[in-house]
């Protein structure tokens, strides 16, 4: 009659079953050779020797080279679509040079930067006060801010409009809401290119 403990590690013995199912000691054979296995490759041994930290961070180093590569992509799409853009927008302002903003702009504090003030039939209904950027070199990102002011010039409040993927030459059309009573006038208080 076989022994109801493994003479090897103590634990109970699981029925008639051949190999311990603690330490894989053979009932049968005394203790001499192993449960059999199925033949091995490198890669599954290797596989199943990593812990799970060591394959979370493995398909975390995955999945971060598959998406830096997605971004990559995606730029090199986005610049190739601003370039072919750009180079039809240079045609239609020959000169980008000394001088280049176009007649009824001035230059702003950013030398990338001329704007206007739009007239008053040019303003989208439902905003206060409207203005037209055109940028030398492009701008990623263009952000204007205004200040508001009362009756007597005093800054009261502000104002923002952000455009992106601003191309050389290209008009930029920013609109200005605002809700503060007392509002006035408004004067240009930051423009950033960037």
């Amino acid at each position: 009659m076989p022994s109801d403990f493994c003479p090897q590690c103590a634990t109970p013995r699981t029925g008639s079953f051949r190999y311990c199912r603690s330490c894989k000691f053979d009932y049968d054979g005394g203790g001499i050779g192993t449960i059999p296995s199925t033949p091995t490759t490198a890669a599954s041994t290797a596989k199943a020797s990593k812990s799970p930290a060591e394959r979370l961070l493995v398909g975390l180093i995955a999945l971060a080279l598959v998406a830096g590569g997605f971004l990559l992509w995606s730029k090199i799409q986005v610049d190739t679509i601003m370039n072919d853009v750009g180079s039809e927008l240079a045609s239609l302002r020959p000169s980008l040079g000394p001088g280049w903003a176009p007649a009824g702009f001035k230059v702003t504090t950013n030398p990338n930067v001329a704007i206007r003030w739009m007239e008053p039939a040019e303003i989208p209904t439902g905003s206060s006060w409207g203005l037209i950027a055109v940028t030398r070199l492009g701008c990623s990102t263009l952000y204007v801010e205004l200040s508001i002011l009362d009756s007597t010039g005093a800054a009261i409040g502000y104002t923002n409009d952000v455009l992106t993927g601003i191309l050389p030459g290209q008009d930029a059309k920013l609109t200005f809401s605002d809700y503060t009573t007392g509002a006035a006038k408004a004067r240009i208080s930051d423009v950033s290119c960037y």
